[in-house]
């Protein structure tokens, strides 16, 4: 009776009686706007109003489901702000207000639809299998929150679990080894350039050289996290997210690094060391070991500066995360023990250094040499 009352008390102000005597009400139709509905008496008009919105649920699409699993995850912080940002991206680019998959109601959202919306995505964009990870978990999420709602009773993991896309439906991007990383010679060339230039963030990039942080490690590192000698301590790291408050990009420091196995100690060469030292002769007064001019200097910086050496000795602009592949790369060139490497970079899994962080980075008179020496019949 109390549910009755509730739904007459929202929905029965539409009821009327005609000059017939018989009493009406308009119901709302998904594809004819509205129904008109008529009974012999008011009893049955408004039996009939509380059996439809018992069952009615207004229509709901994609783009509102995905409004209200995101601010769940903000509201509860199961993800990192930049995490949001590059959902909000992908959603944006994805799914556009005029994109058809978004004008079916969610609750007809059934296998074939969403297979083909998939391939479709994939030509239409020509993701690479890296792309499509970003629709896929978009995908999963929302539709799985859909169904945890009761707005579907589809079930997208089945759906995941079933899917079958060939690998040659995805666009692959070729990656020369010179765009890269720094081959040797490049490398020689920055850092004679950081030691005739040894500002405080020169020093910084000649020290990821040394030791391949990550540049948003590289970027919050603390005094405090050298007192070892030989080790680098990495507990936290830089963050950059769109905050929608302030209607743009903002940078902080949280006081954990970039996934669980990025915690950890890194050893510096004695070289590395040295670098450490002089930074730390020349900290400003400051939270943060990178601090100029009572600003701590983050990792877009730290990638201009760079972009500036490079310029300045001659060889192309790379970003500061080709350091980090260079070091990758230097290491398991070297033969370097697997739990080491793992170490030093913060990789769960060797698999991930070899293939996103294994180049060759050897000088072209060298490569040559070996060449020679191997090429013999």
């Amino acid at each position: 009776m109390s549910k009755r009352k509730e739904l007459l008390d929202q929905y029965g102000k539409g009821i009327w009686q005609g000059k017939n005597g018989k009493w009406y009400v308009k119901l709302p139709d998904r594809h004819n706007g509205k129904l008109l509905k008529k009974r012999t008496s008011r009893e049955a008009i408004e039996d009939l109003v509380v059996e439809f919105y018992q069952n009615y649920r207004e229509a709901i699409y994609f783009p509102d489901v995905y409004n209200k699993w995101i601010a769940e995850k903000e509201e509860y912080c199961e993800v990192e702000e930049s995490s949001i940002t590059r959902y909000n991206n992908d959603f944006k680019r994805f799914f556009s207000p005029d994109e058809p998959f978004c004008q079916i109601e969610i609750q007809d959202i059934n296998s074939s639809i969403l297979e083909q919306f998939i391939k479709r995505m994939i030509r239409d964009k020509a993701l690479s299998a890296k792309s499509y990870a970003g629709l896929r978990t978009l995908l999963l999420g929302v539709l799985k929150y859909a169904k945890r709602e009761g707005y579907t009773d589809f079930s997208v993991s089945n759906f995941f679990d079933d899917l079958d896309l060939p690998q040659k439906i995805f666009k692959r991007k070729s990656k020369p080894s010179d765009g890269q990383i720094f081959n040797c010679t490049e490398a020689e060339r920055l850092l004679g350039y950081f030691e005739t230039h040894d500002t405080l963030v020169n020093l910084g990039l000649a020290l990821q050289f040394f030791t391949g942080l990550r540049v948003g490690e590289l970027s919050s590192l603390k005094e405090s996290d050298n007192i070892k000698v030989g080790i680098l301590t990495i507990r936290r790291t830089e963050f950059t997210y769109y905050d929608k408050d302030k209607g743009a990009r903002t940078t902080i420091v949280k006081e954990f690094p970039k996934t669980e196995n990025s915690i950890r100690d890194v050893i510096l060469p004695e070289q590395a060391q040295n670098i450490m030292n002089e930074i730390k002769a020349r900290k400003e007064p400051g939270e943060y070991l990178f601090t100029q001019k009572g600003k701590r200097i983050t990792g877009r910086m730290f990638n201009y500066y760079l972009h500036k050496g490079c310029r300045a000795v001659g060889i192309p602009e790379r970003s500061t995360h080709k350091i980090r592949k260079t070091y990758g790369s230097l290491l398991l060139s070297n033969h370097m023990d697997e739990a080491i490497v793992l170490n030093q970079m913060g990789h769960k899994n060797i698999s991930t250094t070899r293939s996103y962080y294994y180049y060759d980075i050897a000088k072209d008179y060298e490569k040559k040499q070996k060449i020679n020496e191997i090429v013999r019949y």
